[in-house]
């Protein structure tokens, strides 16, 4: 599938209720760079510092290797997970958008967490791991936010590489993803096992009721949940 570079005609028709800067998210992915939302969610604890980046955290997702690669997308190396969210270094991620009667799945993030902690996310995502198969990470992602017991088959539906850097309480962050978005059938049920301690709410949401609540209060949200809609809109549509 291509990615997804220039994004003209994207959006929400009119009379639909738009959420703040949905103007400046498109006109960030359609520009020559193509992926920088940063202007459009300025973190509200400043800008970037690398001079402020610290040592790893002990919690172990932050010390497993991921791939590293050039904004084209072609392999590089490898680098940590902190490393690479700290650091600008181009990654991948994954994105699984289950679907059930017309909504899709959102996720707020448990609020510990030191990137985005206590935002609202959307589907069940992860970062890729150092050679790990897309399909598989997309099925760990099911498997860890969703419980064990959750038998989904994603399909790729769309690639969108976004970025954004900023300051956060406990970190600097400077994100570039390389995002690959799947779609499945969502479960009526999302209580189904043991899940991920870092999803804190999950919930079914119709595209209207995002547009809803991200006019009245877009940075409840991840900036990249605004930036997967708008440039990925056919996998949040319904059916």
């Amino acid at each position: 599938m291509p990615w997804h570079w220039l994004l003209l005609g994207v959006g929400f028709g009119s009379g639909e209720s738009p959420f703040w800067q949905q103007e400046c998210f498109l006109r960030q992915l359609q520009a020559s760079e193509g992926w920088n939302v940063t202007p459009c969610w300025p973190s509200p604890w400043g800008a970037f510092d690398p001079g402020k980046v610290t040592t790893c955290p002990s919690h172990p997702s932050w010390s497993e290797q991921v791939g590293v690669y050039d904004i084209e997308g072609r392999h590089k190396g490898a680098a940590s997970a902190w490393e690479a969210q700290t650091s600008c270094l181009w990654h991948r991620t994954v994105y699984v958008i289950p679907h059930f009667r017309g909504a899709i799945l959102f996720q707020r993030r448990a609020s510990w967490k030191w990137r985005m902690g206590g935002l609202w996310d959307v589907g069940l995502s992860e970062t890729v791991e150092l050679g790990e198969d897309l399909g598989k990470a997309a099925h760990r992602a099911v498997a860890e936010e969703l419980g064990p017991e959750a038998a989904l088959e994603p399909a790729e539906c769309c690639r969108l590489s976004t970025g954004w850097s900023g300051s956060m309480p406990q970190m600097q962050v400077c994100q570039l993803d390389h995002n690959f978005v799947f779609t499945a059938s969502g479960p009526e049920s999302l209580s189904l096992g043991e899940r991920d301690t870092e999803v804190d709410t999950l919930e079914y949401w119709t595209l209207e009721e995002y547009r809803e609540r991200s006019a009245k209060a877009p940075f409840e949200f991840a900036p990249w949940v605004h930036a997967l809609i708008l440039g990925c809109l056919e996998c949040f549509e319904p059916g």
